[in-house]
């Protein structure tokens, strides 16, 4: 995290409460200790974008638009 807070300057205390959310939703696992820290807890490529967004954000309503927040036309080759 600290790592996170330096280079984009984003608080710690937030960045603790999305990891904590990160956690319990099992993206993430955490260690304590001098030699703990983060790491995921799946591979890479079992995790999406969108697996991030709803553990942060919430579920998505069908057909909403990520980028606009709006109800969109388009079909999902978006």
């Amino acid at each position: 995290m600290s790592e996170i807070h330096a280079c984009y300057g984003v608080p710690e205390k937030h960045l603790a409460k999305i990891f904590a959310l990160l956690v319990k939703a099992g993206l993430l696992e955490s260690a304590r200790g001098v030699r703990g820290g983060f790491a995921l807890a799946k591979k890479p490529e079992d995790i999406s974008p969108l697996d991030v967004i709803q553990v942060i954000e919430g579920p998505l309503d069908e057909g909403g638009c990520l980028l606009l927040g709006e109800p969109c036309e388009r079909d999902s080759s978006c």
